[in-house]
């Protein structure tokens, strides 16, 4: 594992507004600092295991709410500073967890979260929205005043359908989650909303998966000796691959949705098979035409408190057309899962989770082992999308963790 780096800053603030002159150092401390995110969380996770010789914990009352700020630098590397800090990030204590006191000293771990997450436990929407999905993303993120008010970058990628609906007092975050399987990008479907490092995305499966570019895609290399390179899988594990009978609880190869109109009272029905989807080249099979029968049955009801009598006509959302999104949304969101590959890496601050990356493993065609090949379709090697991410650093050893995934039935993404 790799330990170049240098932690020169690990702080916890005692006023809750972060003003320099309330700052504790938990250097002395030997911290193990612990950095997690991944495209299915709206908050990314920070945990410091700490050895506290002064009761400091216990002696300020740091149980929840204090800001925090890190630093490591990375002498001898191409890669900036990984610094999470109060104006950019907004870490807070969570809580405090793993106490253990001794005669000279107490252990404890701090478990931080983004001070926005805990802000959506109050940001309640109380009024009625309307207008393109990406439009209204923005709005809950930014500009709603009931909404989050977040001062970091929100990223989304356009939607190319409108909704309206009610707030009735959901969270806005919970909110924003309940839209992904809603909205629709192009001709795809499908969207996930995250946070990373560099703030909020509102991100397309589709366009996760193709790039603009192939230029910016790094490569990860396991070598069959020890090799330093900054570059180099230390460690893979493939964990899943696509499980059928979990698809069919899901609805991912067929399912049909039932819309019932309170006001008309009459029903429509939405029926979606996994052929259905456009561009899917290899699609998944089961035995005994399984495919052709409704695994997964869905009743919803129209919302009458969000009529869209007054709505722009580009507003509107018809039912059947919002029903097909939804459920193509959710057998497109398994295929991204189908399959699952773990690599340890040496801590690269430069990795994001939502971005792909390459992953070439040795195999031997010969069983010579001296004509070790790397790369190629019929392996494990191929492009992945990083679905989690987590660095840890302390203890003179540093390393990044990732889940990787990549959808197994469509060969041009692999």
């Amino acid at each position: 594992m790799d330990n170049s780096y240098k932690i020169t800053q690990c702080s916890v603030f005692k006023k809750l507004d972060g003003d320099s002159s309330s700052e504790f150092g938990l250097l002395a401390g030997d911290p193990n600092i612990s950095y997690y995110e991944s495209i299915l969380s709206p908050s990314v996770n920070v945990t410091i295991d700490i050895t506290d010789v002064s009761g400091f914990v216990s002696r300020e009352g740091i149980y929840g709410g204090q800001p925090i700020e890190i630093t490591i630098k990375m002498p001898g590397t191409d890669f900036d500073d990984f610094k999470l800090t109060n104006s950019k990030h907004g870490l807070v204590v969570n809580s405090v967890k793993n106490i253990t006191i001794g005669v000279k000293e107490q252990k404890s771990t701090l478990e931080c979260v983004s001070k926005d997450f805990l802000r959506n436990e109050i940001a309640r929407l109380n009024r009625r929205f309307t207008g393109n999905i990406t439009d209204i993303v923005k709005k809950i993120m930014k500009d709603e005043s009931k909404g989050i008010k977040t001062e970091k970058e929100v990223d989304c990628d356009s939607a190319t359908n409108s909704y309206t609906f009610c707030g009735n007092l959901k969270r806005s975050i919970d909110t924003i989650q309940w839209l992904q399987p809603k909205t629709k990008s192009n001709s795809q479907f499908g969207f996930l909303f995250f946070e990373d490092y560099d703030g909020y995305k509102f991100k397309a499966i589709e366009d996760l998966l193709n790039p603009s570019s192939d230029d910016d895609i790094p490569i990860f290399k396991k070598f069959e000796v020890s090799a330093r390179s900054q570059f180099a899988i230390l460690d893979a594990v493939v964990v899943s691959t696509n499980d059928a009978y979990l698809n069919m609880r899901s609805g991912t190869y067929n399912n049909q949705t039932t819309y019932i109109n309170l006001l008309s009272q009459t029903k429509s029905v939405d029926k979606f098979k996994i052929d259905d989807l456009e561009n899917l080249k290899n699609p998944p099979k089961l035995p005994d035409n399984l495919k052709d029968n409704a695994s997964r049955l869905m009743l919803r009801f129209d919302d009458p408190g969000a009529m869209q009598k007054g709505s722009k006509k580009e507003d509107e959302q018809p039912e059947l057309e919002l029903a097909k999104i939804q459920n193509q949304s959710y057998a497109r969101n398994n295929l991204l899962f189908s399959q699952a590959l773990k690599i340890k890496v040496p801590f690269n601050p430069k990795l994001r989770v939502g971005k792909l990356i390459e992953v070439q493993l040795p195999i031997d065609p010969d069983g010579s082992e001296s004509n070790l090949q790397y790369g190629g379709s019929t392996d494990l090697s191929g492009k992945y999308l990083i679905s989690e991410l987590r660095h840890k650093i302390g203890s003179n050893k540093s390393s990044t963790h990732l889940s990787l995934v990549r959808d197994l039935f469509t060969p041009d993404n692999a």
